[in-house]
């Protein structure tokens, strides 16, 4: 790093960045069949869309696999599943996703959601972060979508608000650069976003929720939070869920375990235990059967 200045630096990485390309990251969300598989025509080729319970908005654009797709057969293989629901599943020759160039790829499925693209500069934070025109949870939804779809960072996916930024903590728990710009996200308020390079790559950082001094560190704040764990919606409240619930799955586990392991086959190893292929059929008397004597 000798002789190697901060703009040398913001110009390597403005270099990578114009060479980025953005990859649908749901591959295995095809191989495992998870949506329908569709034909295509002369004019548009296979292509497979994914079920509603794998999309959280109603954003159009992200709803097929951004790629090429082949099945070994168009029809697929079409069974009833425990419950009796039937399911078709398809088995892919390959799955290969589009590289998008990042212009591209912001300027289709970034910008429509948030707005232009802002690279954070922490000595011009006031005007390298920019503000969603019209905020809501339509949008939050779309972004979330949209990190399911194209984000390399698992970290980010299937947490309720994202990432969390302290200003007591995180200045030393994240790199400088994402500590800096998430700050000056989340002082300019909800909805306020940019995007920052660190030595992980890009980062488009959107301000989604912001909890205010909920509690101070002193023994009215003690008080403060005792009082709320009883008040729906509070901050006091869902941490008391969070932990009811996290206590509750693990004594759970264990009386599964209490009671399951005593009817394991010691020499086989398997669970001597009856699996009903159709879980109800147990349940239900068929008029075949009532009828019958």
């Amino acid at each position: 790093e000798t002789g190697v200045t901060k703009a040398d630096v913001e110009n390597y990485r403005a270099a990578l960045l114009n060479a980025l390309v953005a990859t649908d990251q749901r591959a295995t969300w095809v191989q495992s069949s998870y949506g329908d598989y569709n034909k295509g025509d002369d004019v548009n080729g296979p292509s497979f869309t994914f079920g509603e319970d794998y999309r959280t908005s109603t954003l159009d654009n992200i709803a097929n696999f951004i790629g090429s797709i082949q099945v070994v057969d168009e029809e697929g293989r079409t069974e009833e599943d425990d419950n009796g629901v039937e399911q078709t599943t398809w088995s892919f020759k390959s799955v290969t996703p589009t590289e998008i160039p990042y212009a591209s790829f912001y300027s289709t499925y970034v910008e429509p959601i948030i707005g232009a693209s802002v690279i954070f500069d922490e000595d011009d934070a006031a005007n390298t972060v920019g503000t969603v025109a019209s905020y809501g949870d339509e949008i939050f939804k779309q972004f979330e979508d949209l990190m399911f779809a194209f984000s390399t960072d698992t970290g980010c996916l299937n947490k309720e608000y994202g990432y969390l930024y302290s200003p007591i903590t995180s200045a030393t728990t994240y790199v400088e650069e994402f500590a800096a710009a998430a700050k000056a996200v989340v002082e300019k308020g909800v909805g306020a976003y940019t995007i920052v390079a660190t030595d992980y790559g890009y980062h488009i950082i959107l301000c989604t929720h912001l909890v205010e001094d909920p509690y101070t560190i002193d023994d009215a704040g003690k008080n403060a939070f005792l009082s709320d764990l009883e008040v729906v919606d509070t901050l006091a409240y869902n941490y008391k869920n969070v932990k009811i619930n996290s206590a509750v799955s693990s004594k759970v586990n264990k009386i599964v375990q209490e009671n399951i392991n005593p009817y394991i086959d010691k020499e086989s190893k398997s669970y001597a235990i009856t699996l009903f292929e159709k879980t109800y059929d147990d349940l239900i008397v068929k008029e075949d059967d009532s009828s019958s004597s």
